[in-house]
């Protein structure tokens, strides 16, 4: 598992934040400074640079123009185009469903630090943001952008009209939350367990034509999605929403449970190792991002019992939840 400190993301939507900056009058060489990247990376979007650094400089270019609202601006800025070959791949289509997986598929190689879950249930769908590593600066405006992204994706694929039926934002809310509501054109239901769209799973068999034809199979990246990001996926479209079952998941993949164990091994990691670093990661994002109580982060990680969320969390840090939450308040201010 990529060390966060290590994850690197395409410059992409963030290519934006300079441009933010002057338009609110701010120059943002000072941020620059302080996040301890050059300006001149922003001239090309395929550009990579740490998560940690890129995260500082939306912080502190967040704090120059007085917006804790800047991932909406960053996502109104650039739209989905900033995604480049991901979104290129996931519109062979032939329908929603498909090209959000695609998406799914591929975004690694535009964001090492997270990844997108798609959860069907009986009536809806929720197209979720998870961080693999939460403890940064900036983290609430990776999301936010994110999932303007995701809306703009959405609309691209389904109509300018469209809207979700609800977003969910596992941030702290804001004094005003008019801004999260007007760009989303719905409900923003903030402090959730979740960061995610929810929408009428009927959306998803909406046909998708794609933009342009693709050349052929040599603009897919090689090594797309390893065996351990298929196994991340399904643990990630199940905990705390139905039980996590190995045997299962073995099975959604077409091999026994003990095949899914020797491949998991020849990884050099186990399905309770993913499945504990999911829920740690997880619990120290929803314990970063806002005041939900512990009941119902337990439920968010699939434990019934808060009491047994405790214990693992105690053994996943050395801590209880609450003290560790304590500890990292510093990074939970309104411009992370």
């Amino acid at each position: 598992m990529t060390d966060w400190r290590e994850a690197t993301l395409r410059i992409g939507p963030a290519i934006a934040l300079p441009v933010i900056a002057r338009s609110f009058s701010r120059d943002p060489g000072p941020a620059f400074s302080a996040s301890g990247l050059e300006e001149s990376l922003f001239a090309n979007p395929d550009n990579r640079v740490p998560v940690s650094r890129l995260g500082r400089l939306a912080t502190e270019i967040a704090s120059l123009i007085g917006r804790p609202d800047l991932g909406l601006l960053v996502a109104k800025t650039h739209g989905p185009h900033s995604l480049g070959l991901v979104l290129t791949l996931a519109e062979e289509g032939p329908d929603v469903r498909t090209a959000l997986l695609s998406i799914a598929r591929f975004l690694k190689h535009h964001n090492e630090a997270a990844f997108l879950s798609l959860v069907e249930t009986e009536s809806d769908a929720i197209l979720g943001y998870e961080l693999r590593e939460p403890e940064f600066e900036g983290a609430n405006i990776f999301v936010v952008t994110a999932l303007g992204n995701a809306l703009h994706v959405m609309r691209r694929y389904c109509g300018t009209a469209w809207c979700p039926a609800e977003v969910r934002l596992s941030m702290t809310k804001p004094m005003d939350t008019t801004p999260y509501e007007a760009f989303f054109g719905a409900p923003v239901r903030f402090e959730s367990p979740m960061d995610a769209l929810v929408f009428p799973r009927r959306w998803l068999d909406h046909p998708v034509v794609p933009a342009a034809l693709l050349a052929g199979s040599q603009l897919t990246p090689q090594g797309a999605w390893d065996f351990t990001d298929h196994v991340r996926h399904q643990i990630a479209t199940r905990v705390g929403i139905k039980p996590v079952d190995a045997r299962v998941i073995a099975a959604d993949l077409g091999m026994s449970r003990r095949a899914l164990d020797r491949r998991l091994a020849g990884c050099g990691v186990t399905f309770r190792k993913l499945l504990d670093e999911l829920r740690f990661a997880r619990a120290r994002r929803l314990l970063m991002a806002g005041p939900t109580p512990l009941a119902e982060i337990s439920l968010a990680l699939g434990y019934a019992d808060p009491s047994a969320f405790t214990r693992a969390f105690r053994k996943w840090s050395g801590v209880p939840p609450q003290a560790w939450r304590e500890q990292h308040l510093h990074l939970n201010t309104p411009f992370s």
